[in-house]
């Protein structure tokens, strides 16, 4: 894989190149679920193919249309088997001809710029745009994977429609633009499941709670602190964490106040940097980062959901979904006056408070909400 950077140059070549058939890097299947959910390195795989699906439409409840997906099956022999789903334009591309004259050859593919994913308790390799396949290459690795199957017979199993006799599935329904005030209306029982549209002008932070976490690499649940490192009590794993954001705030729109929680790629849409970029920053850790604190007067249109707590509380709470569309700082703050429910909700908030601070930002030293100060924290590097 080749890296360019703002610093990377570029020349000409004056002669010609002659490069190799194959640039790969092969990662073995037993070493795949080390790198779940790690973004910054792809992978290279090799195995048999053992079965392929046709394309399929996967709906997606965070954006309006479908996606393509072609899931196949590889092994390395010794009962060693992954899944490999292909998305997008690759999953049409990906084709392997039914030829009954070659039923009886094995089919063995080099895949190259793969991630490794992780959904319903079990990984998988996945291929995007940058995902390239060889089949039957000639390279060391593939006659050594042959000669190991000992003439062993994989014959290839095939399922699913033909994409061009399947239909298109309809798009989600729109979810209804509605203001603040009309969405503390609504009964929490009878609140849309599709969620809600809404533009809003964040007002005002949430002090007494952290603006990020240590998430599991597998179940992206909230690790605890074990040791010098997390541990993620749901899948009992340690030290396969990542940091991500867990923004919460107060937005309004001039008719209502609320609070909003946005998290990972979402919350750092809102903030506009990378969350260990924010991490390494700060300078004082009893205070609010600079770039967390600049995202008061921000203007957003969000798509959102109710979060479960809001049948136990006066006053619902929403998360972002995704954002619709960002129209940059405000001049001036919308402005409500607080209600009586959310007046009664921060006075209890501040009654369940240590007395050891009058400050709404004091987390008491060791206590699990405040990692900075005796949590274990990752060492982050400094590029």
């Amino acid at each position: 894989m080749l890296e360019f950077t703002c610093h990377t140059k570029i020349s000409a070549a004056t002669e010609q190149i002659t490069g190799p058939k194959y640039i790969y890097n092969l990662t073995p299947f037993e070493k795949l679920p080390e790198f779940i959910n790690d973004t910054k390195k792809f992978h290279d795989i090799l195995g048999i193919i053992t079965k392929i699906n046709e394309p399929e439409w996967i709906p997606f409840s965070n954006q309006p249309n479908p996606s393509l997906r072609r899931d196949i099956r590889l092994t390395y022999g010794c009962g060693q088997e992954i899944k490999m789903a292909i998305w997008g334009s690759k999953a049409t591309q990906f084709n392997l001809p039914e030829d009954p004259n070659m039923e009886d050859r094995l089919a063995i593919v080099l895949f190259t710029g793969c991630l490794v994913k992780y959904y319903q308790e079990n990984f998988y390799v996945s291929g995007y745009s940058a995902c390239h396949w060889y089949i039957n290459p000639d390279i060391p690795e593939a006659a050594s994977l042959l000669n190991r199957t000992h003439g062993q017979s994989y014959k290839i199993k095939r399922s699913g429609i033909p994409i061009a006799e399947q239909s298109q599935p309809e798009p989600p329904p729109v979810a209804d633009f509605l203001t603040l005030h009309e969405m503390e209306a609504i009964d929490p029982y009878e609140f849309p499941a599709t969620g809600c549209r809404c533009t809003v002008t964040i007002v005002r932070l949430v002090e007494t709670q952290n603006w990020w976490y240590p998430a599991c690499n597998l179940c992206k649940k909230s690790c605890l602190p074990e040791g010098s490192s997390y541990r993620c009590p749901k899948c009992n794993i340690l030290d396969m964490y990542t940091y991500k954001y867990k923004l919460p705030f107060f937005a309004s729109d001039g008719t209502e106040e609320s609070e909003m929680i946005a998290f990972a790629a979402v919350a750092q849409s809102i903030v506009g940097k990378p969350v260990e970029t924010v991490m390494r920053s700060i300078r004082n850790r009893d205070n609010i980062p600079p770039d967390i604190a600049a995202i008061v007067s921000s203007k957003f249109t969000f798509s959102v959901a109710m979060v479960e707590s809001s049948f136990s509380k006066p006053k619902k709470s929403y998360q972002i979904n995704s954002i619709l569309h960002n129209y940059g700082k405000q001049r001036a703050l919308p402005f409500h006056g607080p209600n009586q429910a959310q007046l009664s909700n921060e006075h209890n908030q501040l009654s369940a408070q240590p007395s050891a601070s009058t400050s709404p930002s004091y987390i008491p030293p060791g206590s699990s909400q405040n990692p900075l100060h005796e949590t274990p924290t990752k060492i982050l590097p400094l590029d």
